[in-house]
């Protein structure tokens, strides 16, 4: 593998793990405003644990798939 080659994968790896950071970021911050919003105690509790969900795969470090950040995106949404 080439210098060059070895540099772009490690810049593409780089660029993945901080747009699903980026995304992860933007879930929290949905969910934070969702919570603020719901007056029901289940919806609250639901979303708390949405949130704790997040806040885990973040503290992590990232090692989430593609496939993982898009299911848990529609788990968000269809609450």
């Amino acid at each position: 593998m080439s210098k060059y080659e070895a540099s772009e994968e490690v810049d593409s790896r780089y660029l993945e793990s901080y747009e699903k950071m980026y995304e992860l970021n933007k879930l929290s911050r949905k969910l934070e405003g969702d919570l603020a919003k719901t007056t029901s105690l289940q919806g609250q509790k639901s979303l708390v644990k949405l949130l704790d969900e997040v806040n885990a795969k973040k503290a992590k470090g990232i090692e989430m798939s593609e496939h993982d950040l898009k299911i848990l995106q529609g788990q968000i949404e269809m609450e």
